[in-house]
């Protein structure tokens, strides 16, 4: 039990390197474990010949000579010391004792011992409690020492490798302007040193230049260099270090190291390498027929041998008959290589940055207890191995021994979880066995007691054959065949209308090649779509941004639509850690503005443009001329900041027009175009110098341009250069045509090629993690939020927005208030119904002006964001919603200024109510005309009033239904016209008519007065009796009520139009399609609803049909985009490039 104790805390314990928490938990074991009252850790300090105690549960440091006292007896013989009564032991020292108040009566000492039998201190326990200590006691110390020996070892090799004396401090104190020893020492411990030197045993970094002795210092975010000698010419860009001058090296600045140029991105992985946890790895190039490949294991075909240490990298030639080629410098035995090195074997180029980035820096190692029965995979922190995912609820993956077999339990995991490719939720484990979850991959080695964690990256993007045609039959990519390896950084240049945009639409998914596939890893990126959306993340040309929501509400709420779910804490850390990565912090509560506004700079919309995908877990990044229109400065950020994801494992594919020779650089290959969409040329930038160069030398008889001189404008005036007449004229003829240049790079590309690295899960992909009801209700409200603020701080088109309703009440109440004799009242006010019917198209207008352009108008953004998995119809509800908030507020303030103005004092919110119904007819029609593909702003909005005039026409107040030609009915029998019954404005306009008028004081309360009048004289003729009281009584009742009522609640007009539609019901009593007649038969029923209350369910199917419509067309924008367009007359789409 206490053994498995001891291997827990072991393993709890291997990621640590600070020596003082390493030895304050062994001391604690130590203690628990033997019973005892403390224990004190000495380490020996080779330079003074002292055991120094670190921790000796909260006792100050004790120095004592390492032969002194029991620690310095066990040091200085090397054996165990165990002594049961101190006080009468000669090896025993009082003095401490003495000095802190403590009485020792047993002690066991320990030396603590290297792999390799060097003593490095000693591990005393002290006082056992109620005896003394025994022979098991003995044992278990030594184990713990033991296990202290490697962990303590691990952590002062580190400790000392990132050490800042005071000496090195002093140099870069002018940096600083702090004189206080506090923050001083706090600045020594912050600052990381990378060495670098042609010494190899002490270097972290190893250049074949003699006597060089150069410190680069990390301090946070900052990084300095300080050379120590004048043997060779050191750099920060064009300014030479001099001796003990530090010197800070810029976000955009590089270091020279004589002719070898280290960019700031490459010394911080540089640093990222030195803080990682492992030591030395060992791995090998092996041939395989025409082939090499990366292997983690000796064989037979094994040519080249790799041993990486830190920073370090030694190249060993196993088969002398190959060719190692290092920064054009051939190589017979060994050679240090670096991350930015050139390195080719037999003309295959070897990947150094994705070496590093799979074996050391993308895996995190567990080991576990051969003894213990389970080991638990989880997010919560409470298991052996923590793996954080964007999601809140707590889930495991447990791996269970039986007997010699290991099973894996996936009961608790809410992701799908795989073995080998096969779908399990308990399954045993096999030797060799993967295992998958989400993004991660496990492999289990039984042998070394060990556990590796690491992230389902995609390797590669491989295109075969792949062509594209437009509808004219011109070609836009011509059977293109290439390989965008990991991490790789690519430029795609060429001239204009080569096909450069549209193979990042292909790239991204936005289309389908003609012929040809594209696989990632390989999988098919067409047929396998919906899981890659997770893993790719496209940045146009145009900065789609929220205008109105500040740069940190911009990345916010694109985080929470990516992570429906997450705590909003960790978003809260997301954002921020990204608005530091494109340096944006100090800028976060800045509204962001349109390009015209200038509130940011055109490189920080750029560099806020690209955070929005920086927020996601892609692997793949594909972005549109990134630094168009910027200045040179933005321009080098925003590449600084697309290199630091590709030197993280990320494949960053970027068109880029006319770069200088400084941003050029930091690419690792660039792809050249031609006209047709053929490839020119794809591979190492420099070469690409070389390859151009060399066909310009042929005709031009220049010199070849040395790698170091890589002006990129050679590429694009070689590619392009036009045949001079006699009079040495350009004619139009080409030199080269894009033909050749196709020819030339075939045949050059037989030559060429990759060491091919082993690609994890090539069979089988992950399942996406489902969004639940939960996350798509978070998805809507976000949306809904982020809509809402933006239309809210939009404040012109909001005092607009507001403003038209209550003017158009003005104009339309002033003009329809008719008082014939001078004096008004509602009852001789002959446009009332006119004015409710005014109501129902102005409710229309409103509504559809808000909406009908609303989808267009986010249509780049809705592209974009198509990959964050976002339903049509959370995207819809949240437009819905949003418009309907507005409209409310549009028909309160025209119904409040025309009830005021016409003096109408009674039913507002009837007729509110019914007018907001209107409005979610319009907003739904609008949405769903703005949902139509293809469709420009300015082309839409030509449908307003081809939609508004028929409302208008076909409304049934301006032309009577009866006088209507009858070339609009099919039914002649019918007094409405079939069309009609489409029209929102027929519905509208008649159950408000009908609300008025079954609802107002007047008409509601004099027809039943009225009734009560007919029921008297009916009863008087049928029972022939004299009724004459109760007539007079009724006539009375029936004149003053009119007196009160009639001048301010009731209306003439209005009253005759529903006697009208009354006494035809009375004519034809089977006709219920009658305007204005109080009931309306339900379809196909025997039922009968009030005509205002069957016109509003009318209005709200329409309502929910445009919805149904509008999410269908943005479900399947795509396919109805490609029907739209054949219809269209043109050739090639306006985007090429």
């Amino acid at each position: 039990m206490k053994k498995t104790v001891i291997k827990e805390k072991v393993r709890e314990l291997l990621p640590i390197r600070e020596v003082r928490k390493i030895i304050l938990e062994l001391a604690n074991l130590s203690t628990k474990l033997l019973d005892a009252e403390r224990s004190t850790v000495f380490l020996h300090d080779d330079d003074s010949g002292e055991l120094i105690s670190f921790i000796a549960h909260n006792v100050e440091e004790i120095r004592i000579p390492d032969t002194y006292g029991v620690a310095g007896y066990t040091f200085s013989k090397n054996k165990t010391t165990n002594i049961t009564d101190a006080s009468n032991d000669p090896r025993y020292n009082p003095v401490n004792d003495k000095k802190f108040g403590y009485k020792c009566a047993t002690i066991l000492a320990e030396p603590i011992r290297s792999s390799k039998g060097k003593i490095i201190g000693v591990f005393q326990v002290i006082n056992k409690n109620g005896s003394c200590f025994s022979n098991e006691d003995i044992t278990l110390l030594r184990q713990i020492t033991n296990t202290a020996s490697t962990l303590l070892i691990r952590a002062l090799d580190f400790e000392k490798s990132t050490a800042v004396d005071d000496e090195e401090i002093k140099y870069l104190k002018h940096f600083f302007t702090y004189e206080d020893k506090e923050i001083i020492d706090d600045i020594k411990k912050a600052t990381i040193p990378l060495y670098i030197s042609n010494k190899s045993e002490v270097a972290d970094l190893y250049f074949d230049y003699d006597d060089l002795d150069l410190q680069i210092y990390n301090f946070r975010n900052e990084y300095y260099a300080i050379v120590k000698n004048n043997s060779n010419k050191v750099f920060v860009d064009s300014l030479p270090l001099e001796k003990n001058k530090p010197a800070r090296i810029d976000w955009d600045s590089e270091l020279i190291i004589n002719d070898y140029e280290i960019n700031r991105q490459q010394l911080r992985f540089y640093i990222k390498i030195k803080l990682n946890p492992y030591h030395k790895k060992i791995a090998y190039l092996s041939k395989h027929r025409d082939e090499i490949l990366f292997s983690e294991k000796h064989t037979k075909s094994s040519i080249v041998k790799i041993t990486m240490v830190k920073s370090k990298i030694l190249l060993e030639i196993l088969d002398r008959s190959i060719k190692l080629v290092v920064n054009d410098r051939t190589i017979s035995d060994t050679v240090y290589v670096n991350l930015n090195d050139d390195v080719f074997v037999n003309d295959r180029l070897f990947n150094i940055r994705r070496m590093v980035y799979e074996q050391v820096l993308e895996k995190e190692t567990y080991f576990f207890d051969k003894e213990r029965n389970d080991f638990i995979i989880s997010n919560t922190g409470d298991g052996d191995a923590t793996v954080h995912f964007n999601l809140n609820a707590e889930w495991k993956v447990v791996l269970t021994k039986e007997d010699d077999d290991f099973f894996i339990d996936a009961s608790f995991s809410p992701f799908s979880v795989y073995i080998n490719g096969k779908k399990v939720r308990k399954n045993i484990l096999l030797e060799d066995d993967e295992i998958h979850f989400y993004n991660k991959v496990v492999r289990l080695d039984r042998d070394s007691n060990r556990l590796e964690i690491f992230n389902y990256n995609f390797r590669s993007i491989d295109l075969k054959n792949i062509s594209y045609k437009f509808r004219d039959g011109s070609v836009g990519i011509d059977n293109m065949n290439l390989k965008f390896d990991y991490g790789e950084f690519v430029a795609i240049m060429g001239p204009s209308g080569c096909g450069k945009s549209t193979l990042l639409d292909i790239l991204a998914g936005k289309r389908e090649p003609t012929s040809g596939k594209i696989f990632i890893d390989k999988h098919s990126l067409n047929e396998n779509f919906s899981f890659f959306s997770d893993h790719i993340s496209y940045v146009p040309q145009d900065d789609l941004l929220y205008a109105n929501l500040t740069v940190y509400e911009n990345l916010y709420y694109n985080a929470l639509l990516r992570f429906p779910g997450t705590k909003l804490k960790d978003i809260d850390l997301q954002v921020n850690k990204v608005l530091r990565e494109i340096r944006l912090a100090d800028k976060k509560n800045h509204k962001v503005g349109s390009p015209i506004d200038k509130s940011l700079s055109g490189g920080e919309r750029k560099r806020l443009n690209i955070g929005l995908e920086l927020l996601s877990n892609s692997e793949i990044f594909i972005v549109d001329e990134p630094t168009s229109g910027l200045s040179s400065k933005d321009s080098e950020l925003i590449i600084e900041i697309l290199q630091t994801l590709s030197s993280s494992g990320k494949i960053v594919i970027t068109v880029i027009h006319q770069p200088s020779a400084k941003i050029f650089k930091k690419f690792d290959s660039v792809l050249l175009m031609d006209k047709g969409g053929k490839i020119a040329y794809y591979g190492d930038v420099m070469s690409a110098i070389q390859y151009f160069s060399s066909h310009k030398q042929k005709v031009n008889k220049i010199p070849v341009y040395r790698k170091k001189d890589a002006d990129p404008d050679i590429l694009l005036e070689t590619l392009e250069e036009y045949k001079r007449d006699e009079d040495g004229t350009f004619t139009d003829e080409r030199l080269y045509s894009p033909d050749y240049w196709q020819n030339e790079y075939n045949k050059y590309i037989k030559t060429k090629g990759f060491i091919r690295f082993p690609t994890r899960s090539l069979d089988f992909k992950p399942n996406k993690r489902k969004i639940s009801a939960v996350d798509k209700v978070s998805q809507f409200v976000t949306l809904l939020k982020r809509d809402f603020i933006n239309k809210l701080r939009n404040r012109s088109n909001l005092m607009i927005t507001f403003l038209e309703a209550p003017v158009l009440a003005v104009c339309i109440s002033l003009l329809l208030k008719f008082a014939p004799d001078g004096t008004y009242s509602l009852y001789d006010n002959r446009y009332l119904t006119t004015f409710f019917f005014l109501s129902t198209i102005v409710s229309l207008f409103l509504s559809l002006a808000n909406s009908i352009d609303e989808i267009i108008r986010d249509r780049d953004v809705l592209s974009r964001e198509r990959l964050l998995n976002i339903r049509s119809y959370s995207y819809f509800n949240s437009k819905f919603v949003t418009l309907m908030i507005f409209s409310l507020i549009q028909n309160f303030l025209y119904l409040k200024t025309s009830f005021i103005i016409l003096e109408i004092k009674e039913l507002f919110l009837y007729h509110y109510i019914y007018m907001s119904v209107l409005s979610m007819s319009g907003i739904a029609t609008g949405l769903f005309i703005s949902s139509f593909p293809g469709l420009k702003e300015k082309t839409v909005q030509n449908f307003l009033p081809l939609i508004l005039i028929p409302q208008i026409i076909f409304g049934g107040h301006i032309v009577k239904y009866e006088d209507m030609s009858d070339i609009f009915r099919v039914d002649r029998n019918k007094e409405i016209p079939e069309i009609c019954n489409f029209m929102p404005s027929r519905w509208g306009y008649e159950g408000m008519v009908n609300l008025h008028y079954d609802n107002s004081v007047y008409f509601s309360r004099y027809g039943k007065i009225q009734q009560d009048l007919a029921d008297l004289i009916e009863k008087e003729d049928k029972e022939n009796i004299s009724l004459l009281d109760q007539k007079s009584e009724l006539l009375s009742k029936m004149n003053k009520f009119r007196k009160k009522y009639k001048k301010n609640y009731g209306n003439m007009v209005l009253g005759e139009e529903i006697k009208d539609a009354v006494s035809k019901a009375e004519v034809d009593k089977y006709n219920q399609n009658i305007m204005f007649y109080g009931e309306k038969k339900i379809p196909y029923t025997n039922l009968k609803m009030r005509t205002e209350h069957y016109n509003i369910l009318v209005l709200l199917v329409i309502t929910f049909i445009n919805g149904i419509l509008t999410i269908f067309s943005l479900s399947f924008t795509d396919r109805l985009k490609k029907r739209f367009i054949n219809f269209r007359i043109g050739k090639k789409d306006e985007n090429i490039k």
